[in-house]
């Protein structure tokens, strides 16, 4: 569904739910017409930059560098304001009334556990690097 009919969909009954990142759901102004949010945590917003090997391996060394260093830098910035903008969206949702209800993300992350070892083959390291990364945010969100 078109996020621009989210709300007049949510306000006449056509859908019962929405899932959107806090600062989305803001920003449509959702909590007018719903008053229950349950917070999941089950995306996490990673910030990824993605490139060929064979251009990397064409730059010479200070700017591959310069690069690899910039991006990670950018990826912290964006990481510290996303994390600013849904804490600020939660405490207006509850200011206005909104209902918040929290889960156990342990049992969401208990039903999953199998997804991991039914994966063919992962690339050396990246199943760990992945698992490091989920770590880094608040698992509150």
């Amino acid at each position: 569904m078109p996020l621009g009919d989210l709300y007049a969909s949510l306000q006449q009954g056509v859908i019962d739910g929405a899932e959107n990142p806090l600062p989305v759901l803001q920003g449509t102004r959702t909590n007018e017409v719903t008053n229950h949010l349950t917070l999941t945590g089950h995306m996490k917003v990673m910030s990824i930059w993605v490139t060929g090997t064979g251009m990397m391996e064409e730059l010479p060394e200070d700017l591959e560098r310069i690069l690899s260093e910039t991006s990670e830098e950018a990826a912290r910035y964006t990481h510290a304001i996303t994390e600013l903008e849904e804490k600020e969206a939660l405490e207006t949702f509850k200011n206005e009334g909104m209902t918040v209800h929290e889960v156990d993300q342990e049992l969401f992350r208990e039903a999953v556990e199998p997804f991991y070892d039914s994966m063919p083959s992962w690339s050396p390291g990246l199943y760990e690097h992945v698992l490091e990364l989920m770590e880094e945010r608040p698992k509150e969100d």
